[in-house]
């Protein structure tokens, strides 16, 4: 017989069993089973929110299990994605990163200039759109997006200073990816602000109206807290 729990019995079973673990590593601070399954545990927990997971302590925890097995494939292989740092020539599984995550892109000068250009023109915000339209009904009720696009003539300020930057961070992110080099041909750039209870539900950016699409980069600023 399969039990399903409610999300919030779900949580209350990660948090009793990400609690075991530690304390089994408190007094085994090197036993890899444990740091393994503590790290999937982490990196999981936000799935079952419909949120990402707690990266910074799945990272931890995979950092703990390098350094008790230096020879750990996996360990390694999950200490650079997320870690954002340069992944090992060789994948412990034969396939590419999932993702490339990429900490501090901006420098704080950009990321405050970035900020205070959107803030500067936040009455030209307007309710976000989506291309895809095939699903009207909950288009209409709000049930597939939620979020304010800054607008067209804003978007370029933003667009003229911030593709250089993403164009120099391309080529190691393909490697990444282990995509094959390519010219870039068209880019498109939006600027959104996703109020409080703000989303976009779970989407292909590759649809077919963007069919010929390969890489999509999300980059998240915010003020401090």
């Amino acid at each position: 017989m399969l039990t399903l729990a409610p999300p919030h019995a779900e949580a209350e079973l990660f948090d009793k069993a990400t609690a075991a673990l530690r304390r089994r590593l408190a007094a085994e601070p090197r036993n890899a089973a444990a740091l393994t399954r503590l790290g999937d545990l982490e990196r999981r927990r936000g799935d079952l929110k419909r949120r990402r997971g707690d990266f910074p302590a799945a990272l931890a925890a995979y950092r703990h299990l390098l350094a008790a097995a230096p020879d750990d494939a996996s360990a390694a292989w999950a200490v650079a994605i997320l870690g954002g740092d340069r992944l090992p020539e060789a994948s412990p599984t034969g396939r590419a990163a999932p993702f490339v995550r990429l900490t501090d892109f901006l420098p704080p000068a950009s990321r405050e200039r970035l900020l205070l250009d959107v803030l500067a023109a936040r009455r030209r915000f307007a309710p976000a759109a989506i291309r895809v339209q095939r699903d009207a009904e909950k288009i209409r009720k709000g049930e597939v997006r939620n979020a304010l696009a800054l607008d067209e003539p804003a978007t370029r300020d933003v667009r003229s200073w911030f593709l250089p930057k993403l164009r120099a961070v391309l080529p190691d992110v393909l490697w990444r990816l282990r995509m094959e080099d390519f010219e870039v041909g068209s880019t498109a750039v939006e600027v959104t602000v996703h109020p409080h209870g703000g989303f976009f539900s779970a989407h292909r950016d590759h649809s077919t109206s963007d069919r010929h699409r390969i890489v999509s980069c999300v980059c998240f600023f915010h003020r401090e807290p």
